[in-house]
């Protein structure tokens, strides 16, 4: 860190995230659940906004993606074995979160509970909307409406845009 400034730690992976009535604490011994994960924050942050509230820059919305997942630390025992629930570990551990912070006393944390808690994982349901729903394109054996798509993955950059949402995209999903 260059001289005369300071790094903190606001949101490490694996602290609650805020969602009110649902914040378990990150085990260092990786037993966390996939339930767990998924309103905890995710691994490998990146595509990092701040979104004001009410046009205050002491308080807002932090938005980031989480890219990839490092099985080996993920889970209690490694890559030793595999199952379907390190499966959905690994799937919560991705995606993008939205969590609430505020400066106070000169530095700046998470503020939980917050009702602007979120988590988006591979397994979070999306509605499509534009000129996109319903193309035949999007219609799928799970959706033949075209109108709904399950999750997001590998999420790499991110912009917000001129009214206000964000943009995450995603990467190596061929591998």
């Amino acid at each position: 860190v260059p001289k005369g400034y300071v790094a903190d730690v606001i949101a490490a992976w694996g602290e609650p995230i805020g969602v009110p009535g649902h914040m378990p604490a990150w085990k260092p011994d990786a037993s966390n659940s996939a339930a767990d994960q998924a309103v905890q924050m995710g691994m490998h942050h990146d595509g990092l906004h701040f979104v004001p509230i009410g046009g205050s820059s002491t308080r807002g919305l932090l938005v980031m993606n989480h890219e990839y997942t490092d099985d080996g630390l993920l889970h209690a025992d490694g890559m030793k074995t595999w199952s379907a629930e390190k499966v959905k570990k690994a799937q919560a551990a991705h995606g993008v979160s939205v969590i609430e912070v505020a400066l106070e006393n000169g530095r700046w944390t998470m503020v939980r509970p917050s009702s602007y808690a979120r988590r988006f994982t591979a397994y979070s349901p999306f509605a499509v909307s534009g000129p996109a729903a319903g193309h035949a394109l999007m219609q799928t054996t799970a959706d033949p409406t075209g109108r709904s798509v399950l999750g997001t993955l590998n999420n790499c950059a991110s912009s917000l845009t001129p009214w206000g949402t964000y943009l995450s995209g995603e990467e190596n999903w061929a591998f």
